[in-house]
């Protein structure tokens, strides 16, 4: 029993930990896109 709900917790943990980074990485890829298109618009002026 004790070991299901240490299973549990670890395997709720890792969810939340993949969430945490994919939510990081899609707030990083959001920062490089925003400076690609600033990039792109100084080029043409």
């Amino acid at each position: 029993m004790l070991l299901s709900t240490v299973q549990g917790i670890l395997l709720l943990f890792t969810v939340g930990l993949n969430l945490h980074i994919l939510s990081l990485y899609l707030k990083l890829q959001q920062q490089v896109h925003l400076l690609s298109e600033q990039l792109r618009l100084q080029q043409q002026l």
